[in-house]
């Protein structure tokens, strides 16, 4: 009995050496991720560990492991105090969160498609350095600038009032005004990063389609709502979802810096994270019960991520984040 010996088609070693060129070419991208990976690592990933002293009585002298376990106690201090106050904190956090990223995002998508239609690279460079620059300035330089304007005795606002023989505002003194004040603050700081992003990816777009759409008679307008829009979608849905997942983390240095943890302020201001820190640098310490709130944090902007990656499904797949 003849046993049949397996053939070998030129095919499949072809395609063997093919997988192999390309694994090799990937390893070669992959070593270009390699930094980038080894910060995430460091930063991101290692520190998860310290999730564990959410459920401690942390204390110094015995370190993290040495420390007693506390349950959820240090999940409870957060819920101790009124039903006002927490009504408060999570209507500041999640409102002004949800309320800033819309406008955000709103501005920075009509300011990405605004730049793509000038023509003067020299304008375009001036006008990325010009919006890109407060992205990198620290909230604590910033503060300064914002109480040499807002001061009520020698504001440079209030001085300008007084000239023109208008009654000078208490900035510090009135809450309701700040809601507007850290939404311009806001936008001036995060505009230019997303414009700029939203520019670049409008500058993937075949120019054909413009020059076609010209040739119809399309105007500026219905080229950005026909052309550039659906184009730049599904990036905008993704930026979104990634940000709306941080919709419980305010961002401490704007509330904290810029309005001088003011008193007078807290009904419009006082937000979870400068409650934590007020509340621990009164009460001792605690770095369990920072942790702990952390943590809640995180896992709600996790559950609210999955609900919107989920419904943005019905408007574009293409722009889930998974």
């Amino acid at each position: 009995m003849k046993t049949k010996t397996p053939v070998t088609t030129p095919a499949k070693k072809g395609g063997s050496s093919i997988r192999k060129i390309q694994r090799k070419d990937n390893w070669q991208l992959f070593s270009l991720a390699i930094p980038g990976l080894i910060v995430l690592i460091l930063f991101s990933y290692l520190p998860m560990f310290g999730v564990v002293l959410a459920f401690k009585d942390y204390r110094a002298i015995d370190g993290i492991f040495g420390s007693a376990w506390c349950g959820f106690k240090n999940f409870t201090f957060f819920f101790k105090g009124d039903g006002a106050m927490l009504k408060r904190l999570l209507t500041n956090t999640v409102g002004l969160n949800v309320l800033y990223l819309v406008v955000n995002t709103v501005v920075t998508i009509i300011m990405g498609m605004l730049l793509f239609e000038l023509k003067n690279r020299l304008a375009i460079r001036v006008y990325q350095t010009i919006v890109f620059l407060p992205f990198i300035v620290s909230w604590v330089a910033a503060a300064y600038a914002v109480t040499a304007n807002l001061t009520y005795q020698n504001g440079i606002i209030n001085s300008a009032l007084a000239k023109m023989g208008l009654e000078k505002i208490n900035w510090y003194m009135e809450p309701e005004r700040w809601t507007w004040i850290l939404m311009i603050a806001y936008l001036w700081k995060r505009v230019g990063h997303g414009t700029i992003v939203y520019y670049g990816n409008l500058m993937s777009v075949d120019t054909s389609l413009f020059e076609a759409a010209k040739l119809d008679g399309a105007n500026r307008v219905q080229v950005m709502l026909n052309i550039s829009w659906p184009h730049i979608r599904p990036v905008v849905i993704s930026f979104f979802i990634l940000s709306i997942g941080g919709v419980f983390n305010s961002d401490f240095g704007m509330f904290y810096y810029l309005t001088n943890d003011s008193t007078a302020l807290y009904a419009r201001t006082d937000v979870i994270d400068t409650y934590v820190i007020r509340a621990l640098r009164t009460g001792g310490n605690n770095v369990g019960m920072s942790t702990a709130i952390g943590l809640m944090q995180s896992a709600a902007g996790f559950i609210v991520l999955m609900v919107v990656n989920k419904l943005a499904e019905l408007v574009d797949e293409k722009g889930t984040v998974f």
